[in-house]
């Protein structure tokens, strides 16, 4: 759309007119590096964009970044965090209080069970949240509202000998301050 590149691969919020369906405006984000869209999340204030980051395709992660836009897409805020030995983000959410949460798997964990963290706005990480082991967990997205966060996702499941595996979907309920909730 007219916008350079600002590495191997950028995170692109694309914009169109809702009554015409014309491209109004694309804003890039990006780096130097390969930065791959995890998603967006309205809130109150306006738009959240956030996106992963890595060396190359096969390289590794680097982090990630969340960027918080107004209505006029004014810059916020801007939260990144590098990535770390046993936590892999995939998706993320924005709590009621405007607490954006990281959805992420153990990277070195046999289980591949998922965590949620709160990414603070100091740029920090909260404590990891663990949520359930049951075989080979695959989570995929999260959500959050006001009654808490949900979790949605796949567990593969050994069946009896000579069978293969069995996927069953699963979706885990959070509370507000992040427990986990009624299953």
């Amino acid at each position: 759309h007219g916008q350079a590149p600002k590495g191997q691969g950028d995170a692109v919020l694309v914009r169109y007119d809702g009554e015409t369906g014309t491209l109004t405006e694309t804003l890039r984000f990006g780096s130097s590096v390969e930065d791959l869209p995890m998603g967006l999340v309205r809130d109150a204030l306006g738009l959240w964009v956030g996106y992963r980051r890595f060396a190359g395709r096969f390289m590794g992660s680097l982090g990630h970044e969340l960027v918080h836009l107004n209505a006029q897409d004014v810059v916020i805020d801007r939260l990144a965090a590098q990535s770390e030995a046993g936590f892999g983000v995939i998706d993320f959410s924005v709590t009621h209080t405007g607490d954006p949460v990281l959805l992420g798997v153990g990277a070195d964990d046999e289980s591949q069970s998922y965590a949620l963290r709160v990414h603070h706005r100091n740029g920090s990480l909260g404590p990891f949240m663990p949520g359930a082991r049951a075989g080979i967990t695959q989570v995929r997205a999260l959500s959050c509202g006001s009654a808490g966060c949900a979790v949605a996702g796949q567990v593969l499941q050994e069946g009896d000998a000579g069978q293969e595996l069995g996927v069953m979907g699963f979706v885990h309920l959070f509370t507000p301050q992040l427990q986990a909730g009624p299953r």
